[in-house]
């Protein structure tokens, strides 16, 4: 008898991944290899029934199975293609152990058509799937479509997970179309797997034409939505140089070219069946360009950049927030940009009024309700928080904080996390002294926002607010750290110091501001300022110069210059300095003039050390009626009246200014020396007072009219004014300054002879 045949030995189980070396192929199954004739073993004639009933059983399972799998229909990738056939040799080795068994019971040849009967079911269900592999390209068309679907509202849905997942296989079953491919590399930035999309754009070739330099007349739309989305890729991971050649390849150097090369993709998208409606691609390249540089640090570049980018759309808002909210650009240029857009493509005309919003924030003409009442009454944007927001800067730089505050707040109502009201918000609650309110909104802010550098900024705003300069730059140093390019924090950290007299590091913070925002006029003009602090007037004067080039509708800029030649003793400069700075408030309401009284002040001292003694006068009280209760003003007017020879109109001026403020030296000195002046001139010339008012007191001056007048000749008014020019100094040396912010006279070198020729 001959032996049993060996059970074949069986491959590594299907659900083990490995090399295909690991799998044995299996061999061809014929009638004439899986059946030998036997010799007829009568011992086993008496189970041969019941073996081989069991093996028609297990043919019938095996037939099934076979049958299923080639009914099932997977979807058509790559890993379910070896699944299934992994499944058919699962199968065809459990036939053949099935055979095995049955020869080794019952050694008959009869057997053997019954296992060819075996085989030929699964002959014909791999036949069936080859049939059905051809006949299932119209469902697999619809399953592809549908896949595309599903993922574009996966991303919209922000399943982002999901998206990615179905990408994947639509890739595979779309034999990597390269929308199919983009789609599955943007669900793959959405996921924050940066290096995987750009290995699966490179892997597609989709921008290996450009790269490599070949000319192309216009790129297909697909083509520069991989170089988009590639650069967005390498800026996320870092890679700012290399994606700075990637989208050089595919821009061209002039603006001109830029811009036309926008036209013709536009053109060629309008056709197009997978163009996508928005922003022109070529816009968000130039977007990206501007973005990548400014991340290096070189701002021109990327100013160059954002201009384009608005140029070839003017939809794309991105780049207009980066050139005005980060003050890319100058006054001048800001509106020179905005008229030179091309607002023909927007139908709904509503673009050029929004952007008109934010140009000219310190022109006073037209006033602010006006350049808003045309955009919000024709589109019903009244209650739009994002223009309220435009509205309360443009108050904020014309010096109306208690307006700018209260639009702030109604906007805080309704939107309390509203991150773009920040800094106005702090900067109000900053003017208006309000700490109790600054310092709850500073600790919302740092819970809300605690990785944000304008939350730190806030609180650096309330200790500098308080006067505690060293924690101010605790915190104001936290924000830099946080967002090195926060200008405001750097402001904040310049200011903090300029408070503690540490000009090096206030000088030093301002240039760095000054190089985060060039179209900002403030950081030029605070170093200009702490160079006139330190009396370095060549270089307060340059700097306050390249302010006023920035902005020249800022009336500060006007006041500070004016205050540079007044030390320099060019009094007829400084008056037009002073002169032009008022002229730019007059069509301020009267009262935010207010803020300009320190201006009014200037304007009659200039005067005064020309001996205009009329015009000084007229300033000081243009001045008193926006303060009338300050000292510095009266101890002033005084002094003028004293000069001129007016001393009944000096003494009450003197008076006057001692009863708001005691303790004011000049007042108290130089009343003593018009009464001495008023008693040598003879006992009739000597006034009569009232009761010094309380101090809180009305505002007027408390004093009755002066009935005696004297009457010097023009000699006497010489010897007058010499003799005060003498009094005045030696008094000054012994007291800090007069009250007024611009013009510091606690200076020897500008108080030792303040009124001399």
């Amino acid at each position: 008898m001959a032996p049993p045949l060996p059970t074949p030995s069986r491959p590594p189980d299907a659900s083990i991944r490995g090399p295909s070396s690991w799998r044995q192929p299996s061999p061809v199954q014929t009638p004439e290899c899986t059946t030998r004739t036997l010799a007829f073993d009568s011992a086993a004639s008496s189970a041969a029934d019941e073996a081989s009933a069991r093996a028609k059983k297990r043919r019938r399972r095996v037939a099934q199975a076979a049958a299923f799998v080639s009914a099932r229909r997977p979807l058509d990738t790559e890993q379910d293609a070896e699944d299934a056939e992994d499944a058919a040799q699962d199968a065809m080795w459990t036939l053949t152990r099935g055979e095995d068994a049955v020869r080794r019971a019952t050694h008959s040849a009869g057997h053997v058509e019954d296992t060819r009967a075996a085989a030929k079911p699964l002959l014909t269900a791999q036949t069936t799937t080859s049939v059905q592999k051809v006949d299932d390209r119209p469902q697999r068309t619809t399953t592809v479509d549908r896949l595309r679907r599903l993922v574009r509202t996966c991303s919209r849905q922000h399943h982002v997970a999901s998206a990615l997942f179905y990408a994947d296989k639509l890739v595979a079953m779309s034999s990597r179309d390269e929308h199919d491919v983009l789609l599955f590399a943007d669900a793959c930035y959405l996921n924050r797997e940066f290096h995987r999309a750009i290995h699966a754009i490179r892997k597609a070739r989709l921008t290996e034409q450009l790269e490599d330099g070949k000319a192309v007349a216009v790129p297909s739309h697909v083509t520069l939505r991989a170089f988009l989305l590639q650069g967005r890729c390498m800026l996320a991971i870092k890679q700012k140089e290399p994606c700075l050649e990637l989208l050089g390849a595919v821009l061209p150097e002039r603006e001109h070219d830029v811009v036309l090369l926008a036209k013709k993709v536009q053109q060629l998208d309008n056709g197009e069946e997978h163009a996508a409606e928005g922003i022109n691609v070529v816009s968000s390249l130039a977007l990206l360009m501007g973005e990548t540089f400014e991340e290096i640090g070189n701002r021109e570049n990327a100013t160059f950049y954002f201009r384009i980018a608005l140029r070839c759309d003017v939809h794309c808002a991105e780049a207009f927030f980066h050139l005005f909210d980060k003050q890319m650009l100058s006054a001048q240029e800001e509106k020179e940009l905005v008229a030179s857009l091309d607002f023909s493509t927007d139908e709904m005309q509503l673009l050029e009024l929004l952007y008109q919003t934010h140009v000219g924030k310190y022109d006073t003409t037209p006033p602010v309700e006006e350049r808003f009442a045309e955009v919000e009454h024709d589109f019903d944007l009244t209650d739009n928080l994002d223009l309220n927001v435009t509205r309360a800067e443009s108050y904020y730089y014309q010096h109306d904080i208690q307006q700018a505050h209260e639009i702030c707040e109604s906007v805080r109502e309704r939107d309390p996390f509203n991150f773009r009201v920040i800094s106005v918000y702090v900067g109000t609650l900053v003017e208006l002294g309000k700490k109790r309110e600054l310092y709850h909104y500073a600790h919302q802010m740092v819970d809300v926002y605690p990785t944000k550098a304008s939350a730190w900024y806030t609180v650096g705003c309330y200790y500098l607010l308080i006067q505690k300069y060293e924690a101010a730059q605790r915190y104001f140093h936290k924000a830099t750290s946080l967002e090195p390019s926060y200008a405001p924090a750097w402001i904040g950290f310049g200011n903090s110091f300029a408070a503690q007299d540490e000009s090096d590091q206030a000088m030093s913070s301002y240039r760095t501001a000054s190089s985060l925002f060039p179209g900002s006029h403030l950081p030029p003009l605070y170093i200009g300022m702490e160079y006139l602090r330190t009396n370095n007037l060549v270089q307060a004067q340059e700097f306050i110069r390249q302010a006023s080039v920035i902005c020249p509708t800022d009336p500060l800029v006007y006041n500070e210059l004016g205050s540079v030649y007044y030390k320099q003793k060019d009094y007829p400069k400084a008056i037009e300095m002073y002169t032009k700075a008022l002229q730019l408030c007059k069509y301020l309401p009267e009262r935010l003039m207010e803020a300009w009284e320190p201006t009014l002040f200037n304007l009659g001292y200039s005067y005064r050390k020309l001996r205009k003694f009329d015009q000084a006068i007229h300033y000081f009280q243009s001045a008193l009626r926006l303060a009338p209760r300050n000292a510095s003003i009266l101890a002033a007017l005084g002094f003028t009246y004293h000069m001129k020879g007016n001393l009944e109109q000096a003494i009450e001026s003197y008076h006057a200014a001692l009863a708001y403020a005691p303790e004011d030296t000049l007042a108290g000195s130089m009343i003593t020396v018009a009464f001495e002046e008023s008693l040598s001139s003879g006992p009739g010339s000597f006034p009569e007072f009232a009761e010094p008012p309380p101090k809180d007191a009305p505002k007027t001056s408390g004093l009755t009219p002066l009935r005696a007048r004297r009457s010097t000749g023009n000699d006497g008014n010489a010897q007058l004014s010499r003799r005060l020019d003498q009094s005045y100094s030696s008094i000054e040396r012994s007291r800090q300054s007069l009250a007024c912010p611009s013009l510091d006279f606690s200076d020897d070198s500008s108080m030792m002879n303040v009124d001399e020729d």
